[in-house]
């Protein structure tokens, strides 16, 4: 009987480990996630959904009358500033202009507070695809697993809508142009996820 132990111990090794991987290998808690924001060197880029709540923030500071957004309306002093905020700096990368660009507006600021729409990611175990739509536009892309840990993403393809207001289009330009390699994926419980590379972090919960 003794004899027969060594098989079965590196059956079982075996069969867990390829178990663990299977389990991992496309068999979240659900496939569906909300994409909420992306980290680039060490700055943060929200998607839709945090884009809505910090429009709004702004908003109800302008109401309160602690920040004047007159200036917003003279281009001269639109080129002047970094931000459309009399007085203030950008305190969220979201809402900087790309160069050249005009600092946001506050019809701009209106247009995101009302948009309900969130930034989407979805797996396809089937089909080996991810899906969804960072800004206004839908992406999708090939992966495969290298190991348990670790995902491949490729074949990225990307529609041509204009987006508005532009720091949509800024999220989804940045998300897009690196959406690719090889990430390090990180469980957080069963309601959020991170995948990682050297690149970019892309942070994604249950929607």
């Amino acid at each position: 009987m003794s004899r027969f132990l060594p098989f079965f111990s590196v059956f079982v090794v075996i069969f867990s480990g390829c178990s663990l991987l299977n389990i991992f290998q496309g068999n979240f808690d659900h496939n569906e996630w909300e994409l909420e924001k992306i980290v680039i060197e060490n700055k943060e880029y929200k998607g839709l959904r945090e884009m809505k709540n910090k429009a709004l923030e702004m908003l109800s500071v302008k109401d309160s009358g602690d920040i004047s957004f007159d200036a917003l309306d003279a281009k001269e002093e639109q080129q002047e500033k970094k931000s459309g905020l009399k007085g203030e700096k950008f305190d969220d990368e979201s809402f900087a202009p790309y160069e050249g660009q005009t600092p946001i507006s506050v019809s701009e600021l209106q247009e995101l507070a009302q948009n309900d729409d969130i930034s989407t990611w979805s797996f396809d175990p089937a089909q080996n695809k991810i899906y969804g739509v960072a800004g206004c536009n839908h992406y999708s892309a090939d992966y495969t697993w290298r190991d348990a840990d670790n995902i491949e993403i490729y074949g990225v393809n990307v529609t041509r809508k204009l987006c508005t207001p532009f720091v949509v289009m800024n999220f989804e330009m940045r998300f897009s142009r690196l959406l690719k390699g090889v990430f390090f994926v990180e469980k957080k419980g069963k309601n959020a996820m991170i995948l990682r590379n050297k690149d970019v972090m892309i942070y994604l919960k249950n929607k």
